[in-house]
């Protein structure tokens, strides 16, 4: 999952220098494969971390961070984006190394 992180943060990071077609694309397909990594792991991580009587629980607050993400995220996202393109993917790079920090902590 760490590598995942990292893969979708560092190349949303290098979307602030991207200057091309091809350097956005490039950026795109590692996210990509960053998704793919780490994206079919995290479900069995959060219902592995409840305890077997609580993983409906979990699992519902799990999809609930998830689409209040879905919901808060783009129009956040969209106002640092106006104010600072730089910052916005910038600060995802920041946030997925956090993130790669967190799991591999976890461990």
């Amino acid at each position: 999952m760490a590598i995942g992180y990292l893969l979708i943060g560092g190349r949303l990071s290098a979307v602030a220098w991207a200057d091309s077609l091809g350097s956005y694309a490039f950026s795109m397909v590692l996210f990509t494969f960053g998704e793919m990594i780490c994206m079919p792991i995290t479900m069995a991580y959060a219902a592995n971390l409840a305890p077997s009587n609580m993983r409906g629980r979990f699992m519902g607050l799990f999809g609930l961070t998830w689409a209040s993400a879905l919901l808060v995220g783009p129009a956040l996202g969209m106002l640092l984006f106006e104010w600072n393109p730089s910052v916005l993917w910038i600060g995802c790079g920041i946030l997925s190394v956090t993130a790669a920090t967190i799991i591999l902590k976890r461990i």
